[in-house]
């Protein structure tokens, strides 16, 4: 893996190449791989934060994805070198709203994807919506700050609501 160019806004993944089971017939990646990409590039973005399954063992909490958006915008063949940015765009006491592009390794957006994500107290009997902690909250806040002056090359959609 080599490292992604760090001067694209957010936080970028580490690069990588694809799994050859995840090309289709056409000899590109297939459309639900996109996402596992995204998945991938957004645990890669949270586990430093103190998000992931660390948090959910110490707390109880966890995230949930409730609105997820894709636009394929190039195709990505089968050789290519691939990473993710992730950029925090906004964050409220329950949900934060997250932007992401594919790109391959020569800097080429290839798909965006933008998540709505739910933080969800597993400690009862049935999951439900719960706020974040204050310091989780903070550090959010502060995230979306650092990424405020990113202006995603491809138009967005999904507000918090």
């Amino acid at each position: 893996m080599n490292n992604p160019d760090r001067s694209i806004a957010g936080f970028a993944s580490q690069t990588r190449g694809l799994d050859p089971t995840w090309i289709d017939y056409n000899g590109h990646l297939n459309m639900a791989y996109y996402l596992v990409l995204f998945e991938e590039g957004a645990e890669d973005f949270w586990k430093p934060i103190g998000l992931g399954d660390r948090y959910r063992d110490r707390t109880g909490h966890t995230t949930y994805t409730a609105s997820t958006k894709i636009d394929y915008i190039a195709e990505v063949a089968a050789d290519a070198q691939v990473f993710v940015q992730t950029v925090l765009r906004e964050a409220g006491p329950k949900k934060f709203l997250i932007w992401q592009g594919l790109y391959t390794s020569d800097g080429t957006l290839r798909a965006t994807c933008e998540t709505l994500t739910l933080h969800v107290d597993q400690t009862g009997e049935t999951p439900k919506v719960a706020p974040f902690d204050a310091t989780m909250l903070e550090k959010l806040h502060e995230l979306v700050d650092e990424h405020a002056e990113f202006e995603p090359p491809h138009p967005t959609g999904l507000p918090v609501q």
